[in-house]
Protein backbone atom coordinates (compact mmCIF):
# COMPACT_ATOMS: atom_id res chain seq x y z
CA UNK A 1 0.00 0.00 0.00
CA UNK A 2 1.31 3.47 -0.61
CA UNK A 3 1.79 5.71 2.27
CA UNK A 4 -0.20 8.07 4.35
CA UNK A 5 -1.27 11.28 2.39
CA UNK A 6 -0.47 14.49 4.37
CA UNK A 7 -2.92 16.56 2.95
CA UNK A 8 -6.15 14.61 4.34
CA UNK A 9 -7.10 15.30 8.22
CA UNK A 10 -7.53 11.18 9.70
CA UNK A 11 -10.46 11.02 12.25
CA UNK A 12 -10.95 8.54 15.16
CA UNK A 13 -14.09 6.18 14.57
CA UNK A 14 -15.33 8.48 17.90
CA UNK A 15 -14.71 11.69 15.94
CA UNK A 16 -11.41 12.90 18.09
CA UNK A 17 -8.50 14.31 15.90
CA UNK A 18 -5.37 12.62 16.82
CA UNK A 19 -2.22 14.07 17.67
CA UNK A 20 1.22 12.65 17.08
CA UNK A 21 1.59 9.20 18.22
CA UNK A 22 4.73 7.05 19.30
CA UNK A 23 4.34 5.54 16.07
CA UNK A 24 4.73 7.68 12.70
CA UNK A 25 2.15 6.51 10.83
CA UNK A 26 -0.63 6.69 13.30
CA UNK A 27 -1.96 9.09 15.33
CA UNK A 28 -3.33 9.34 19.09
CA UNK A 29 -6.66 9.99 19.59
CA UNK A 30 -6.89 12.33 22.93
CA UNK A 31 -10.88 11.75 23.64
CA UNK A 32 -10.51 7.80 23.23
CA UNK A 33 -6.92 6.53 23.58
CA UNK A 34 -7.21 5.26 20.36
CA UNK A 35 -4.23 4.62 17.69
CA UNK A 36 -5.40 5.87 14.49
CA UNK A 37 -4.12 5.05 11.17
CA UNK A 38 -3.13 8.50 9.55
CA UNK A 39 -4.06 7.28 6.16
CA UNK A 40 -7.67 6.62 5.57
CA UNK A 41 -8.35 3.01 3.96
CA UNK A 42 -10.91 2.27 1.45
CA UNK A 43 -13.44 -0.73 1.45
CA UNK A 44 -11.82 -1.34 -2.68
CA UNK A 45 -8.09 -1.16 -1.23
CA UNK A 46 -9.18 -3.66 1.87
CA UNK A 47 -10.80 -6.19 -0.30
CA UNK A 48 -7.63 -5.76 -3.36
CA UNK A 49 -5.57 -6.56 -0.20
CA UNK A 50 -7.27 -9.69 1.63
CA UNK A 51 -6.89 -11.97 -1.53
CA UNK A 52 -4.87 -15.14 -1.27
CA UNK A 53 -1.72 -13.06 -1.86
CA UNK A 54 -2.15 -11.89 1.54
CA UNK A 55 -2.59 -15.01 3.27
CA UNK A 56 0.67 -15.78 0.94
CA UNK A 57 2.89 -14.07 -0.28
CA UNK A 58 2.35 -10.69 2.47
CA UNK A 59 1.80 -12.79 5.83
CA UNK A 60 4.98 -15.34 4.87
CA UNK A 61 7.18 -13.04 3.82
CA UNK A 62 6.04 -9.57 6.11
CA UNK A 63 5.45 -11.48 9.42
CA UNK A 64 7.29 -14.61 8.44
CA UNK A 65 4.01 -16.60 9.85
CA UNK A 66 2.98 -19.91 8.47
CA UNK A 67 0.84 -20.60 4.78
CA UNK A 68 -3.09 -20.54 5.46
CA UNK A 69 -2.81 -24.25 4.56
CA UNK A 70 -0.19 -24.90 7.00
CA UNK A 71 -2.15 -22.30 9.64
CA UNK A 72 -5.39 -25.01 9.35
CA UNK A 73 -3.52 -27.74 10.67
CA UNK A 74 -1.43 -25.72 13.24
CA UNK A 75 -4.24 -23.39 15.26
CA UNK A 76 -5.75 -26.72 16.17
CA UNK A 77 -3.01 -26.99 18.44
CA UNK A 78 -3.43 -24.12 20.37
CA UNK A 79 -5.71 -20.83 19.39
CA UNK A 80 -8.87 -22.58 18.30
CA UNK A 81 -9.38 -24.87 21.10
CA UNK A 82 -8.46 -21.93 23.58
CA UNK A 83 -10.61 -20.11 22.02
CA UNK A 84 -13.48 -22.25 22.11
CA UNK A 85 -12.69 -22.93 25.93
CA UNK A 86 -13.31 -19.33 26.69
CA UNK A 87 -16.58 -18.91 24.44
CA UNK A 88 -17.69 -21.91 26.70
CA UNK A 89 -17.44 -19.88 29.43
CA UNK A 90 -20.05 -17.08 28.90
CA UNK A 91 -22.11 -19.26 26.13
CA UNK A 92 -22.34 -22.79 27.32
CA UNK A 93 -22.94 -25.03 23.90
CA UNK A 94 -24.18 -22.50 21.58
CA UNK A 95 -26.79 -23.39 18.87
CA UNK A 96 -25.77 -20.70 16.61
CA UNK A 97 -22.52 -18.98 15.80
CA UNK A 98 -21.50 -16.37 13.09
CA UNK A 99 -17.95 -15.62 12.77
CA UNK A 100 -16.33 -12.57 11.01
CA UNK A 101 -13.53 -12.92 9.40
CA UNK A 102 -13.00 -16.92 9.85
CA UNK A 103 -9.87 -17.21 7.66
CA UNK A 104 -9.43 -21.15 6.75
CA UNK A 105 -12.52 -21.99 8.60
CA UNK A 106 -11.12 -24.21 11.31
CA UNK A 107 -12.91 -22.62 14.38
CA UNK A 108 -16.32 -23.20 12.58
CA UNK A 109 -15.49 -26.86 12.14
CA UNK A 110 -14.05 -26.71 15.49
CA UNK A 111 -17.67 -25.47 17.13
CA UNK A 112 -19.37 -28.28 14.64
CA UNK A 113 -17.10 -30.98 16.27
CA UNK A 114 -18.08 -29.63 19.64
CA UNK A 115 -22.24 -29.49 18.74
CA UNK A 116 -22.91 -26.08 17.58
CA UNK A 117 -25.46 -26.81 15.15
CA UNK A 118 -25.87 -23.56 12.93
CA UNK A 119 -22.83 -21.76 11.20
CA UNK A 120 -22.16 -19.61 9.44
CA UNK A 121 -18.82 -17.72 8.69
CA UNK A 122 -17.96 -14.40 6.15
CA UNK A 123 -14.35 -13.70 4.78
CA UNK A 124 -13.04 -11.03 2.39
CA UNK A 125 -12.01 -13.06 -0.30
CA UNK A 126 -13.88 -15.06 -2.63
CA UNK A 127 -10.98 -18.01 -3.06
CA UNK A 128 -10.20 -18.33 0.87
CA UNK A 129 -14.00 -19.00 1.37
CA UNK A 130 -14.25 -21.55 -1.14
CA UNK A 131 -10.78 -22.90 0.78
CA UNK A 132 -12.30 -23.14 3.72
CA UNK A 133 -15.60 -24.62 2.25
CA UNK A 134 -13.72 -27.16 0.84
CA UNK A 135 -10.62 -27.85 3.63
CA UNK A 136 -13.39 -28.11 6.14
CA UNK A 137 -16.51 -29.43 4.36
CA UNK A 138 -18.15 -25.98 5.81
CA UNK A 139 -21.93 -25.18 3.81
CA UNK A 140 -22.18 -21.57 4.86
CA UNK A 141 -19.14 -19.70 3.97
CA UNK A 142 -19.95 -16.60 2.32
CA UNK A 143 -17.38 -13.71 0.77
CA UNK A 144 -17.45 -10.05 1.64
CA UNK A 145 -17.85 -7.33 4.07
CA UNK A 146 -19.83 -7.76 7.16
CA UNK A 147 -22.72 -5.81 7.38
CA UNK A 148 -22.84 -6.16 3.39
CA UNK A 149 -23.60 -9.60 3.02
CA UNK A 150 -26.65 -11.77 3.35
CA UNK A 151 -27.01 -14.37 5.92
CA UNK A 152 -29.13 -16.79 6.05
CA UNK A 153 -29.63 -16.19 9.75
CA UNK A 154 -31.65 -13.04 11.49
CA UNK A 155 -30.07 -13.77 14.79
CA UNK A 156 -27.05 -15.82 16.03
CA UNK A 157 -26.69 -17.01 19.60
CA UNK A 158 -22.83 -15.87 19.48
CA UNK A 159 -21.49 -13.36 17.08
CA UNK A 160 -17.61 -13.77 17.14
CA UNK A 161 -14.52 -12.45 15.22
CA UNK A 162 -10.46 -12.91 16.04
CA UNK A 163 -8.04 -10.38 15.10
CA UNK A 164 -10.87 -8.48 12.81
CA UNK A 165 -11.82 -5.47 14.57
CA UNK A 166 -8.77 -3.81 14.51
CA UNK A 167 -9.03 -3.52 10.32
CA UNK A 168 -12.73 -2.71 10.65
CA UNK A 169 -12.58 1.00 8.85
CA UNK A 170 -16.59 1.85 10.35
CA UNK A 171 -16.14 -0.22 13.66
CA UNK A 172 -19.46 1.73 14.56
CA UNK A 173 -21.27 0.73 11.49
CA UNK A 174 -20.19 -3.03 12.03
CA UNK A 175 -20.69 -3.47 15.63
CA UNK A 176 -24.18 -1.50 15.39
CA UNK A 177 -25.10 -4.37 13.01
CA UNK A 178 -23.44 -7.09 15.31
CA UNK A 179 -25.56 -6.28 18.11
CA UNK A 180 -28.83 -6.74 15.63
CA UNK A 181 -27.48 -9.69 14.45
CA UNK A 182 -27.21 -11.04 18.40
CA UNK A 183 -30.51 -13.10 19.85
CA UNK A 184 -32.01 -11.20 22.86
CA UNK A 185 -29.50 -13.42 25.18
CA UNK A 186 -27.09 -13.95 22.55
CA UNK A 187 -23.21 -12.80 23.21
CA UNK A 188 -20.69 -11.08 20.30
CA UNK A 189 -16.57 -12.28 21.63
CA UNK A 190 -14.11 -10.18 19.70
CA UNK A 191 -10.27 -11.02 19.65
CA UNK A 192 -8.39 -7.63 19.38
CA UNK A 193 -4.82 -5.88 20.18
CA UNK A 194 -4.91 -4.03 23.38
CA UNK A 195 -2.54 -0.87 23.24
CA UNK A 196 -1.05 0.07 26.66
CA UNK A 197 1.12 2.44 25.71
CA UNK A 198 3.89 0.68 24.23
CA UNK A 199 6.42 2.17 21.79
CA UNK A 200 6.79 2.38 18.20
CA UNK A 201 8.79 -0.96 18.17
CA UNK A 202 5.56 -2.61 19.07
CA UNK A 203 4.44 -4.94 16.30
CA UNK A 204 0.36 -4.47 16.47
CA UNK A 205 1.52 -1.46 14.59
CA UNK A 206 1.12 -2.45 11.16
CA UNK A 207 -0.28 0.17 8.52
CA UNK A 208 -0.95 -1.49 5.72
CA UNK A 209 -3.74 -3.09 7.56
CA UNK A 210 -4.60 -2.23 11.19
CA UNK A 211 -6.27 0.99 11.06
CA UNK A 212 -7.65 1.58 15.07
CA UNK A 213 -5.57 0.41 17.82
CA UNK A 214 -7.73 0.10 21.03
CA UNK A 215 -7.18 0.61 24.59
CA UNK A 216 -9.69 -0.98 26.99
CA UNK A 217 -11.20 2.59 27.70
CA UNK A 218 -11.98 2.97 23.86
CA UNK A 219 -13.18 -0.10 23.53
CA UNK A 220 -16.09 0.41 26.46
CA UNK A 221 -16.85 3.52 24.47
CA UNK A 222 -17.25 1.50 21.15
CA UNK A 223 -19.37 -0.93 22.33
CA UNK A 224 -21.71 1.78 24.46
CA UNK A 225 -22.26 3.78 21.27
CA UNK A 226 -22.55 0.38 19.23
CA UNK A 227 -25.60 -0.50 21.50
CA UNK A 228 -23.47 -3.23 22.95
CA UNK A 229 -22.93 -4.05 26.99
CA UNK A 230 -19.01 -4.86 27.50
CA UNK A 231 -19.17 -8.15 29.84
CA UNK A 232 -16.20 -8.80 30.66
CA UNK A 233 -12.24 -8.33 28.94
CA UNK A 234 -9.65 -10.54 29.42
CA UNK A 235 -5.77 -10.70 28.40
CA UNK A 236 -5.89 -12.88 24.80
CA UNK A 237 -3.95 -15.94 24.04
CA UNK A 238 -0.71 -13.84 23.36
CA UNK A 239 -0.10 -10.98 25.91
CA UNK A 240 -0.60 -8.09 23.33
CA UNK A 241 -4.27 -8.50 22.72
CA UNK A 242 -7.45 -8.84 24.87
CA UNK A 243 -10.81 -11.01 24.52
CA UNK A 244 -13.69 -8.55 24.60
CA UNK A 245 -17.05 -10.46 25.28
CA UNK A 246 -20.18 -8.26 24.93
CA UNK A 247 -24.13 -8.35 24.66
CA UNK A 248 -26.92 -6.23 23.37
CA UNK A 249 -27.96 -3.16 25.63
CA UNK A 250 -30.86 -3.95 26.55
CA UNK A 251 -33.33 -1.40 29.29
CA UNK A 252 -32.68 -3.98 31.58
CA UNK A 253 -29.05 -3.99 30.85
CA UNK A 254 -26.82 -3.04 34.06
CA UNK A 255 -26.29 0.82 33.95
CA UNK A 256 -23.01 2.06 32.32
CA UNK A 257 -22.05 4.69 34.84
CA UNK A 258 -19.40 2.55 37.30
CA UNK A 259 -20.80 0.59 40.45
CA UNK A 260 -20.14 1.70 43.51
CA UNK A 261 -16.67 0.42 44.91
CA UNK A 262 -16.69 -3.28 46.68
CA UNK A 263 -15.65 -2.90 50.27
CA UNK A 264 -12.32 -4.16 51.55
CA UNK A 265 -12.13 -7.69 51.32
CA UNK A 266 -11.58 -9.26 54.74
CA UNK A 267 -8.16 -11.76 53.55
CA UNK A 268 -4.89 -11.28 54.56
CA UNK A 269 -3.09 -12.25 51.49
CA UNK A 270 0.82 -13.88 52.54
CA UNK A 271 3.18 -13.10 49.97
CA UNK A 272 6.34 -15.23 50.11
CA UNK A 273 9.33 -14.02 48.06
CA UNK A 274 12.95 -15.28 47.57
CA UNK A 275 15.67 -12.93 46.50
CA UNK A 276 12.94 -11.25 43.35
CA UNK A 277 12.08 -8.15 44.57
CA UNK A 278 10.82 -6.82 40.84
CA UNK A 279 8.31 -9.95 41.10
CA UNK A 280 7.51 -8.87 44.51
CA UNK A 281 6.68 -5.63 43.36
CA UNK A 282 4.32 -7.11 40.76
CA UNK A 283 2.63 -8.97 43.24
CA UNK A 284 2.26 -5.84 45.98
CA UNK A 285 1.00 -3.55 43.19
CA UNK A 286 -1.20 -6.63 41.84
CA UNK A 287 -3.16 -6.34 45.70
CA UNK A 288 -2.94 -2.26 45.84
CA UNK A 289 -5.10 -2.47 42.41
CA UNK A 290 -7.64 -4.38 43.69
CA UNK A 291 -11.57 -3.32 43.58
CA UNK A 292 -12.02 -4.77 46.60
CA UNK A 293 -8.60 -4.10 47.88
CA UNK A 294 -6.95 -6.84 50.52
CA UNK A 295 -7.22 -5.81 54.09
CA UNK A 296 -4.00 -6.75 55.49
CA UNK A 297 -0.73 -8.70 53.53
CA UNK A 298 2.02 -10.38 55.22
CA UNK A 299 5.38 -10.18 52.93
CA UNK A 300 7.90 -13.04 53.94
CA UNK A 301 11.03 -13.34 52.63
CA UNK A 302 12.85 -16.38 52.19
CA UNK A 303 16.28 -14.64 50.77
CA UNK A 304 19.42 -12.70 51.05
CA UNK A 305 17.94 -9.23 49.15
CA UNK A 306 16.86 -6.82 51.43
CA UNK A 307 12.94 -6.29 49.98
CA UNK A 308 12.13 -3.53 52.65
CA UNK A 309 12.72 -0.72 49.91
CA UNK A 310 9.49 -2.30 47.97
CA UNK A 311 7.77 -2.67 51.01
CA UNK A 312 8.12 0.92 52.08
CA UNK A 313 6.40 1.53 48.82
CA UNK A 314 3.19 0.14 49.23
CA UNK A 315 3.12 0.74 52.98
CA UNK A 316 0.74 4.58 52.59
CA UNK A 317 -1.77 1.91 50.54
CA UNK A 318 -1.66 -1.30 52.19
CA UNK A 319 -1.06 -2.88 55.18
CA UNK A 320 1.89 -4.50 55.57
CA UNK A 321 3.48 -6.45 57.86
CA UNK A 322 6.73 -8.04 56.85
CA UNK A 323 8.97 -10.60 58.15
CA UNK A 324 12.24 -12.77 57.62
CA UNK A 325 12.78 -16.78 57.62
CA UNK A 326 16.47 -18.27 57.74
CA UNK A 327 17.30 -17.91 53.79
CA UNK A 328 16.86 -21.57 52.47
CA UNK A 329 13.46 -22.23 53.51
CA UNK A 330 10.81 -23.49 52.08
CA UNK A 331 7.71 -21.50 50.36
CA UNK A 332 5.66 -23.95 53.10
CA UNK A 333 8.15 -22.40 56.36
CA UNK A 334 6.89 -19.02 54.58
CA UNK A 335 3.90 -19.79 54.15
CA UNK A 336 3.02 -20.73 57.79
CA UNK A 337 5.26 -17.96 58.94
CA UNK A 338 2.49 -15.67 56.94
CA UNK A 339 -0.36 -17.53 58.41
CA UNK A 340 0.69 -17.10 61.88
CA UNK A 341 0.58 -13.16 61.30
CA UNK A 342 -2.64 -12.89 59.56
CA UNK A 343 -5.26 -10.69 61.02
CA UNK A 344 -8.14 -11.60 58.87
CA UNK A 345 -10.49 -14.54 58.86
CA UNK A 346 -9.18 -15.47 55.59
CA UNK A 347 -5.91 -15.90 53.59
CA UNK A 348 -4.77 -15.76 50.32
CA UNK A 349 -1.08 -16.73 49.13
CA UNK A 350 1.38 -15.45 46.00
CA UNK A 351 4.78 -16.34 45.64
CA UNK A 352 7.45 -14.81 43.10
CA UNK A 353 5.68 -14.53 39.59
CA UNK A 354 2.54 -14.42 40.72
CA UNK A 355 -0.37 -11.55 40.75
CA UNK A 356 -3.92 -10.76 40.78
CA UNK A 357 -5.83 -9.27 38.44
CA UNK A 358 -7.72 -6.15 39.87
CA UNK A 359 -10.93 -8.08 39.87
CA UNK A 360 -9.85 -10.82 41.60
CA UNK A 361 -11.46 -10.53 45.28
CA UNK A 362 -14.44 -8.63 43.98
CA UNK A 363 -14.97 -11.91 41.87
CA UNK A 364 -15.08 -13.82 45.17
CA UNK A 365 -16.31 -11.49 48.07
CA UNK A 366 -19.78 -13.04 47.54
CA UNK A 367 -18.76 -16.63 47.97
CA UNK A 368 -16.37 -15.51 51.04
CA UNK A 369 -19.79 -14.04 53.22
CA UNK A 370 -21.57 -17.55 53.15
CA UNK A 371 -20.80 -18.86 56.04
CA UNK A 372 -20.97 -22.63 54.91
CA UNK A 373 -18.25 -22.08 52.36
CA UNK A 374 -14.87 -22.97 53.74
CA UNK A 375 -12.73 -21.97 50.22
CA UNK A 376 -13.44 -20.88 46.61
CA UNK A 377 -10.98 -20.55 43.88
CA UNK A 378 -10.75 -19.05 40.68
CA UNK A 379 -9.05 -19.67 36.96
CA UNK A 380 -5.31 -18.64 36.51
CA UNK A 381 -3.73 -17.99 33.27
CA UNK A 382 -0.02 -19.70 32.68
CA UNK A 383 2.16 -16.58 31.28
CA UNK A 384 4.94 -18.24 29.29
CA UNK A 385 8.09 -16.10 29.11
CA UNK A 386 11.17 -16.25 26.75
CA UNK A 387 13.96 -13.60 27.41
CA UNK A 388 13.62 -10.30 25.22
CA UNK A 389 16.57 -7.41 25.66
CA UNK A 390 17.14 -6.77 29.12
CA UNK A 391 13.65 -8.35 30.80
CA UNK A 392 11.63 -11.20 29.95
CA UNK A 393 8.89 -11.24 27.49
CA UNK A 394 5.36 -12.93 27.67
CA UNK A 395 4.69 -14.92 24.12
CA UNK A 396 1.04 -16.66 25.24
CA UNK A 397 -1.12 -17.20 27.88
CA UNK A 398 -2.94 -20.64 28.38
CA UNK A 399 -5.40 -22.20 30.81
CA UNK A 400 -3.87 -25.14 32.13
CA UNK A 401 -6.18 -25.55 34.94
CA UNK A 402 -9.92 -25.04 35.20
CA UNK A 403 -11.88 -27.93 36.81
CA UNK A 404 -14.39 -28.61 39.70
CA UNK A 405 -13.28 -29.38 43.22
CA UNK A 406 -13.56 -33.45 42.87
CA UNK A 407 -11.51 -35.40 45.69
CA UNK A 408 -10.69 -38.29 43.74
CA UNK A 409 -9.11 -36.41 41.38
CA UNK A 410 -6.98 -34.19 43.44
CA UNK A 411 -5.12 -37.60 45.06
CA UNK A 412 -3.25 -38.02 41.68
CA UNK A 413 -2.61 -34.34 40.43
CA UNK A 414 -3.30 -30.74 41.77
CA UNK A 415 -6.52 -28.99 40.97
CA UNK A 416 -4.96 -25.61 40.47
CA UNK A 417 -2.54 -22.92 41.44
CA UNK A 418 -2.83 -22.07 45.00
CA UNK A 419 -2.89 -17.62 43.70
CA UNK A 420 -6.31 -19.17 42.17
CA UNK A 421 -7.34 -19.18 46.25
CA UNK A 422 -8.91 -17.92 48.94
CA UNK A 423 -9.19 -20.24 52.33
CA UNK A 424 -11.31 -19.86 55.80
CA UNK A 425 -8.23 -19.27 58.68
CA UNK A 426 -10.14 -21.96 60.32
CA UNK A 427 -9.56 -24.67 58.42
CA UNK A 428 -5.99 -25.21 58.83
CA UNK A 429 -6.69 -25.26 63.03
CA UNK A 430 -8.56 -28.72 61.84
CA UNK A 431 -6.92 -29.83 58.53
CA UNK A 432 -3.54 -28.77 59.34
CA UNK A 433 -0.82 -26.09 58.26
CA UNK A 434 1.26 -26.44 54.94
CA UNK A 435 4.35 -30.00 55.19
CA UNK A 436 7.21 -27.81 55.70
CA UNK A 437 8.85 -31.07 54.35
CA UNK A 438 7.73 -30.44 50.87
CA UNK A 439 9.92 -28.03 48.81
CA UNK A 440 7.13 -28.54 46.13
CA UNK A 441 4.10 -30.24 46.57
CA UNK A 442 2.75 -28.75 50.41
CA UNK A 443 -0.06 -26.93 48.73
CA UNK A 444 -1.71 -30.38 47.25
CA UNK A 445 -0.83 -31.99 50.28
CA UNK A 446 -2.89 -29.43 52.12
CA UNK A 447 -6.08 -29.49 49.36
CA UNK A 448 -5.81 -33.54 50.18
CA UNK A 449 -6.25 -32.94 53.46
CA UNK A 450 -8.57 -30.07 53.15
CA UNK A 451 -11.07 -32.44 51.00
CA UNK A 452 -11.33 -35.01 53.80
CA UNK A 453 -12.96 -32.65 55.91
CA UNK A 454 -14.36 -29.63 53.62
CA UNK A 455 -15.35 -28.65 49.95
CA UNK A 456 -14.07 -25.57 47.69
CA UNK A 457 -16.11 -23.25 45.22
CA UNK A 458 -14.94 -23.26 41.95
CA UNK A 459 -15.73 -20.19 40.41
CA UNK A 460 -14.88 -20.57 36.42
CA UNK A 461 -13.40 -17.00 35.90
CA UNK A 462 -9.83 -16.02 34.83
CA UNK A 463 -8.83 -13.64 37.83
CA UNK A 464 -5.08 -14.12 38.18
CA UNK A 465 -1.61 -14.98 36.42
CA UNK A 466 1.35 -17.13 37.34
CA UNK A 467 4.61 -16.76 35.06
CA UNK A 468 6.37 -20.15 33.66
CA UNK A 469 9.66 -18.57 32.32
CA UNK A 470 10.96 -21.45 29.38
CA UNK A 471 15.08 -20.74 30.90
CA UNK A 472 13.50 -22.04 34.18
CA UNK A 473 15.30 -18.79 35.77
CA UNK A 474 12.37 -19.05 38.60
CA UNK A 475 13.41 -22.13 39.50
CA UNK A 476 16.19 -22.30 42.06
CA UNK A 477 18.93 -25.58 41.17
CA UNK A 478 17.97 -28.89 41.79
CA UNK A 479 13.97 -27.77 41.84
CA UNK A 480 12.64 -30.40 39.31
CA UNK A 481 14.24 -33.21 41.09
CA UNK A 482 12.63 -31.69 44.27
CA UNK A 483 9.11 -31.92 42.40
CA UNK A 484 9.64 -35.20 40.92
CA UNK A 485 10.53 -36.62 44.78
CA UNK A 486 7.98 -34.74 46.26
CA UNK A 487 5.56 -35.78 44.05
CA UNK A 488 6.46 -39.00 44.78
CA UNK A 489 5.86 -38.33 48.63
CA UNK A 490 2.52 -36.79 47.93
CA UNK A 491 0.96 -40.03 45.86
CA UNK A 492 2.73 -42.42 48.54
CA UNK A 493 0.67 -40.69 51.46
CA UNK A 494 -2.88 -41.44 49.28
CA UNK A 495 -2.82 -43.70 46.62
CA UNK A 496 -2.79 -47.23 47.81
CA UNK A 497 -0.08 -49.07 45.87
CA UNK A 498 -2.59 -51.98 44.24
CA UNK A 499 -4.63 -49.12 43.35
CA UNK A 500 -2.75 -48.13 39.88
CA UNK A 501 -3.39 -51.48 38.75
CA UNK A 502 -6.39 -51.79 39.55
CA UNK A 503 -7.78 -48.88 37.51
CA UNK A 504 -5.69 -50.57 34.76
CA UNK A 505 -8.00 -53.43 34.95
CA UNK A 506 -11.32 -52.05 35.44
CA UNK A 507 -10.65 -47.78 33.87
CA UNK A 508 -14.64 -46.99 34.66
CA UNK A 509 -14.10 -47.77 38.40
CA UNK A 510 -10.96 -45.55 38.54
CA UNK A 511 -11.72 -42.67 36.27
CA UNK A 512 -13.07 -39.62 37.95
CA UNK A 513 -16.37 -40.10 38.35
CA UNK A 514 -17.69 -36.87 36.04
CA UNK A 515 -17.97 -35.99 32.73
CA UNK A 516 -14.54 -34.51 30.90
CA UNK A 517 -15.89 -30.83 30.99
CA UNK A 518 -15.02 -29.86 27.31
CA UNK A 519 -13.81 -26.25 28.46
CA UNK A 520 -10.63 -27.43 29.58
CA UNK A 521 -7.73 -28.24 28.14
CA UNK A 522 -6.58 -31.72 27.84
CA UNK A 523 -2.96 -32.30 29.16
CA UNK A 524 -0.36 -32.06 26.69
CA UNK A 525 0.26 -35.42 24.99
CA UNK A 526 4.33 -34.85 24.60
CA UNK A 527 4.57 -33.67 28.52
CA UNK A 528 2.41 -36.73 29.59
CA UNK A 529 4.35 -39.00 27.51
CA UNK A 530 7.73 -37.40 28.85
CA UNK A 531 6.66 -37.49 32.33
CA UNK A 532 6.54 -41.35 32.50
CA UNK A 533 9.85 -41.65 30.52
CA UNK A 534 11.24 -40.15 33.32
CA UNK A 535 10.03 -41.94 35.91
CA UNK A 536 10.56 -45.18 34.44
CA UNK A 537 14.54 -43.84 34.07
CA UNK A 538 14.51 -42.79 37.51
CA UNK A 539 13.75 -46.24 39.03
CA UNK A 540 10.72 -45.30 39.93
CA UNK A 541 8.13 -47.54 37.88
CA UNK A 542 5.18 -47.65 40.58
CA UNK A 543 4.44 -43.84 40.43
CA UNK A 544 5.16 -44.31 36.55
CA UNK A 545 1.81 -47.01 36.76
CA UNK A 546 0.09 -44.57 39.00
CA UNK A 547 0.44 -41.38 37.09
CA UNK A 548 -0.16 -43.02 33.59
CA UNK A 549 -3.61 -44.79 35.16
CA UNK A 550 -5.09 -41.52 36.53
CA UNK A 551 -4.01 -39.01 33.52
CA UNK A 552 -4.68 -41.55 31.00
CA UNK A 553 -8.45 -41.08 30.99
CA UNK A 554 -8.26 -37.21 30.47
CA UNK A 555 -6.18 -37.62 27.69
CA UNK A 556 -7.45 -37.05 24.08
CA UNK A 557 -7.80 -39.47 21.36
CA UNK A 558 -3.99 -40.04 19.67
CA UNK A 559 -2.07 -42.72 17.40
CA UNK A 560 1.01 -41.69 19.78
CA UNK A 561 -0.98 -42.90 22.71
CA UNK A 562 -2.57 -45.91 21.11
CA UNK A 563 1.51 -46.81 20.39
CA UNK A 564 2.49 -45.54 24.13
CA UNK A 565 -0.59 -47.64 25.94
CA UNK A 566 0.79 -50.70 24.08
CA UNK A 567 4.55 -49.79 25.91
CA UNK A 568 2.51 -49.29 28.99
CA UNK A 569 0.88 -52.96 28.72
CA UNK A 570 4.43 -54.57 28.51
CA UNK A 571 5.19 -52.97 31.95
CA UNK A 572 2.54 -53.85 33.92
CA UNK A 573 3.13 -57.25 32.87
CA UNK A 574 6.75 -57.07 34.13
Amino acid sequence: MTQPSPEKQATCWCGGLPTPSVHPLYGNCPACGTQVLLRQLSAEELKAFYTEGYWHEFVQNTYKLPSIEERAVNDFYDRLPFYFRMLLRYAPLPDSLLEIGCSHGGFLYYCRQSGVRHLDGIEVDANICAFAKKRFNLPSVIPGFFPDVVLPRDRYDVVAGFDVLEHFINPIEVMTAVAGKLDEKGICFFLTPCYRGEDRTWDRFRPDEHTFLYTEAAIGELYRRSGLDVIDIVPGLYSQDMYIIGKKHTATSAPATPAATPSAAPVSVVITTCNQPGLLAEALDSCNRQSAKPAHVVVVNLGATDVSPVVRRFEPSLSITAVSCPAGSTTAVGRNKGLSLANQPWAAFLCDGEFLFPNHFETLLPFLAKSDCMAVYADSYRALQVVRGPGYFTFRNDLVFSSDFDPVALRFHNLFPLACAVVRRSCFVSVGLFDESLAWCSDWDFWIRFSRAFSAVHVPRITCEYKFRIDGSLLAPGSREAFVRDQAAVLGRYVAPGEDSDILRDPQRGRVPCERDPAVPYPRIDAFMTSIVKLVEQNQVDLAKRYYSATRPLMPPSPELDKFDTIMERLYKK
